[in-house]
């Protein structure tokens, strides 16, 4: 069955481009340019199960297409833009975004992970109807971070009650997966300084939250410290947002 993808982008030139080579690549895609018209496909139908959402659009930002396309459906959510800063990849995924993808993108990532975004979804569906999800091939290393819940789940299944700094600190490093965050930008999102005052409470931040997990899993800990660089999750993580309110 051919993958459906909405591609939301209001640059006629790029989003030709892209259209034509998700086309030449088997998807089947659906081109808007505008929140008000990805509003009226949605009310003809959902039955997409990736979007390709631009932040910048004209008439709306895409962050809040996003968050209301991962409260109404099962599709995967991936967000382009020209502004690849970690405050705006850590805001992506907090309104619901499942990968942050920065301007120009390389086609063939974007391919592969509309291919492995549309399998996700997928089994988010089965999940809801009760169905089998054949889940057997998932990595034994697959962790999820639902920041709304505050909750880490492990790969056995062992959930992570986080506390309000321990969650913000999860959000920033799923903002950039398996990569090291500098430290200086850590220091920045989490206090707006980087003194010494700051510099410890990152480090007392970063030891407690391992110890939690490690307490928990009986596992090490997949947070590292990349010396002279900063931190990093180091496993696969998937960022989940459930609709609390549901």
């Amino acid at each position: 069955m051919s993958i459906k993808v909405v591609l939301i982008e209001d640059d006629h030139d790029l989003g030709a481009a892209l259209s034509e080579y998700l086309e030449l690549s088997g998807f089947q895609v659906h081109w808007v340019a505008s929140g008000i018209e990805f509003y009226a496909l949605a009310a003809e139908t959902s039955e997409f199960q990736v979007a390709i959402v631009d932040i910048g659009l004209p008439d709306q930002s895409g962050l809040v297409l996003a968050e209301y396309i991962r409260r109404n459906s099962q599709a995967g959510v991936i967000v382009l833009t020209a502004n690849d800063s970690v405050e705006r990849s850590a805001e992506s995924y907090r309104l619901g975004a499942d990968l942050f993808m920065a301007k120009p993108v390389d086609n063939d990532v974007l391919v592969a992970a509309i291919a492995s975004m549309a399998e996700r979804s997928r089994q988010r569906v089965l999940v809801s109807a009760g169905g089998d999800t054949g889940d057997s091939s998932r990595p034994s290393n697959y962790w999820r971070f639902d920041e709304r819940r505050r909750q880490l789940t492990a790969p056995d299944g062992e959930v992570i009650s986080l506390t309000r700094q321990e969650c913000r600190v999860c959000a920033l490093l799923a903002a950039a997966p398996q990569q090291s965050v500098e430290r200086a930008e850590a220091l920045e999102v989490m206090y707006g300084r980087q003194d010494d005052s700051a510099q410890r409470a990152l480090d007392t931040l970063f030891s407690r939250l391992r110890r939690k997990i490690t307490n928990i899993t009986e596992q090490p800990a997949p947070i590292l410290t990349d010396y002279g660089i900063g931190h990093s999750f180091s496993e696969p993580l998937e960022v989940i947002q459930l609709d609390c309110h549901s």
